[in-house]
Order: structure tokens, then sequence, then C-alpha cells
């Protein structure tokens, strides 16, 4: 049981960290790109977002998408009892029409106790007819919980809240 745990942990790192490096800004050719802008009101908010370093030193944005969040139907948070503990948001929705697809999954932890979660979609670039028919999507999202204090902690799963408690704080056994 402990092997498959570990596996499963070893697993989710890697998919995180991959997910992650996305999120990387990057410089290249006198452009800045930034793949997420996160906002006040909602994580992800803005998305590739381009600046061009001019001459004089000013950046001018070349172009920004506006994240257009998924419609969330479910959510639920589960726990896994392993050493560290690992916590995921389960999310499921729709959607509108087969004309679009899954977009970022923007993930934050704000304040101290405080993750929100946000699906976007995407319109998919198709020169075919989409269905018109809704599209289901089921999601597990990994949160970053490695190194947390003992405590209830609140997700924010497109607005809808949720909480997990972490007994101990949550770190590698000794």
């Amino acid at each position: 049981m402990k092997i498959s745990q570990s596996l499963l942990g070893i697993a989710v790192f890697m998919l995180a960290t991959a997910a992650f490096a996305e999120d990387a800004p990057r410089f290249q050719n006198q452009v800045l790109t930034i793949p997420r802008v996160d906002t006040e009101d909602q994580a992800g908010r803005y998305q590739n977002a381009h600046l061009r370093l001019a001459e004089d030193g000013r950046w001018d944005l070349q172009a920004v998408t506006e994240a257009q969040p998924a419609t969330v139907e479910s959510s639920e948070i589960l726990v896994v009892d392993s050493k560290p503990v690992q916590v995921f948001a389960k999310v499921s929705g729709y959607f509108p029409n087969g004309c679009y697809g899954l977009g970022a999954i923007n993930v934050r932890h704000r304040n101290v106790d405080l993750f929100e979660v946000v699906v976007t979609q995407v319109q998919l670039q198709t020169f075919a007819v989409c269905t018109q028919a809704l599209v289901p999507f089921n999601l597990t999202v990994p949160l970053d919980v490695y190194g947390l204090a003992a405590g209830t902690y609140q997700v924010s799963i497109h607005g809808n809240e949720r909480s997990f408690t972490l007994a101990a704080d949550n770190n590698l056994p000794e």
C-alpha cells in the first residue's frame, strides 16, 4: 500500500511540475510572453499576454486573451491519506458545444487558507461543423498542499466553496 501511495505522489508531482512549467514567462526576440495574468477577481483572468520591448524602453501590449470560464456543475475535494497528504479538486462540467475544449486550469493559493480553482474553455480552431450538444468534462486538479500547517483550508471552485482539513503539518515524515 505504501509503495502505491508513493508512486501516486511521484506521478502527481511530475504532472503538476509539467503543468506549472507552462506558467513561466518567456522573453524571446524582444517579446515577453506571459501565459497567465491573475486579477483580484479571478485566477488566470488573462492569458497569453504578448508585450514587445520598444527601443525607448517601454512595453507595448501586442495581444492578450481574456479567459472564458467553463461551466462547472459540481465539485468535490479529495484528500489522499498519504505522507505527505495530497489534496485534489474533482471538477465536473460541460462546454457549450463541440467547438469548445479545455483551456487553462488556473490554481492559486491566496491568503493563508484559500485556494482558487478556475477551469477555462477555449474555442477550437476547426473548419468542420461542430456538434451542438453539450460536451461534458471531468477533471482532477492537484492542489499544492505540501508544507502547509495543520488546519482547515478553503477551496473556491468557480465561486463554490469547499474545504478540507490537514490534521498535522504536511511535510515528509522524519
